[in-house]
């Protein structure tokens, strides 16, 4: 199967028997870039919030919530195929779902890979593809006094 082929397919649909009982199908499991599916691969999720200290999607959801359509900001960082990327789904599926009697929530999930080249990224690409949606910032100070355009 083509490699682009295969990438389309949800990771549990990829090996033979979940959980792998080869190697080549624990290979085939652990693709540090392709996200979990929050539909699909929900056998292969395993949830880490006790030992993280509490449901930390649970806090993010109920803060957005409760920002009333503020935007708001969030930081997730980790290392390549930590699971950053499937969190931000989940996140998506859980504020699109009407939890706990809240409202849905549309969400727009942006694949930075498919609009910037990995390998030559600055602060202002990402500023760029925010489009409409990003915030505008107060003038700054000048070295005269006045204000220059951020």
């Amino acid at each position: 199967m083509e490699t682009k082929a295969v990438r389309e397919l949800a990771v549990s649909k990829r090996a033979f028997s979940v959980p792998a009982s080869s190697l080549d199908d624990a290979v085939r499991l652990c693709d540090p870039f392709s996200p979990l599916d929050p539909r699909d691969d929900a056998i292969l999720h395993e949830d880490l919030s006790q030992i993280r200290g509490g449901d930390r999607l649970a806090k993010i959801a109920r803060n957005i919530r409760r920002a009333g359509g503020t935007p708001t900001l969030h930081l997730l960082s980790g290392h390549i195929g930590g699971g950053k990327t499937t969190e931000l789904l989940l996140m998506k599926k859980r504020l699109e779902s009407a939890e706990g009697g809240a409202a849905p929530i549309t969400t727009l999930f942006l694949d930075a890979d498919a609009v910037l080249d990995r390998t030559d990224v600055d602060l202002e690409d990402g500023e760029a593809e925010r489009g409409p949606a990003r915030q505008r910032r107060a003038p700054l100070p000048g070295p005269d006094g006045g204000s220059e355009a951020p």
